[in-house]
């Protein structure tokens, strides 16, 4: 049996050892902070230096949709919406040059902003209303013909019908309802 003397060292060798203990762990959490905070400050810093880019599109990511009038085939593909938005923002970039162009360009850009932006629409949605766009943006270039105006047609109604199934105060379905006729208007 311990004496009270061995048993009261015995008590200050276990406050020794909890204090060390507490310093280890203070040290731990510390450090896991600092590494958060770090983490979080190169987030920061990346993606405004993505967003301040003058060149948004990323080639890195970019795919090609199909071709004007022809038929989109993703099969074996993985789409996401950044891939679509860059090829979008391209097929849009390249309208220029007419007047009517330049709307087109206009109106086609504020209705990606509607889609990309309108938190109503699911991701698998807003890929469709992307690619929809981009399909009116590539028919846009050609040259005016049945598989171009079919292409657009498509287009249209399937905006219309994603619309339709929505309710009308979302910013997607009031820029398609006021969108869509001038867009159509203009090819």
């Amino acid at each position: 049996m311990e004496t009270k003397q061995q048993l009261q060292e015995r008590v200050a060798e276990l406050k020794t050892d909890k204090g060390a203990l507490t310093d280890i762990v203070l040290a731990s959490v510390s450090r896991t902070i600092e590494v958060n905070n770090e983490i979080n400050t190169r987030a920061t810093a990346e993606t405004k230096a993505m967003n301040n880019s003058s060149d948004r599109s990323d080639s890195s990511r970019k795919i090609e949709i199909g071709s004007v009038g022809g038929d989109f085939n993703a099969s074996g593909s993985a789409l996401n919406l950044g891939d679509i938005s860059g090829t979008v923002t391209n097929t849009l970039n390249q309208l220029s040059g007419s007047p009517d162009q330049q709307h087109l360009k206009d109106y086609l850009t504020e209705l990606l902003d509607a889609i990309q932006t309108d938190p109503a629409l699911s991701e698998d949605d807003k890929l469709d209303a992307q690619e929809a766009v981009n399909e009116i943006g590539q028919a846009a270039q050609a040259e005016q013909s049945e598989p171009q105006q079919s292409a657009i047609a498509k287009a249209s109604r399937t905006l219309n019908r994603m619309a339709k199934a929505l309710p009308d105060a979302t910013k997607f379905v009031r820029s398609v309802n006021r969108l869509l006729p001038l867009i159509v208007g203009l090819i």
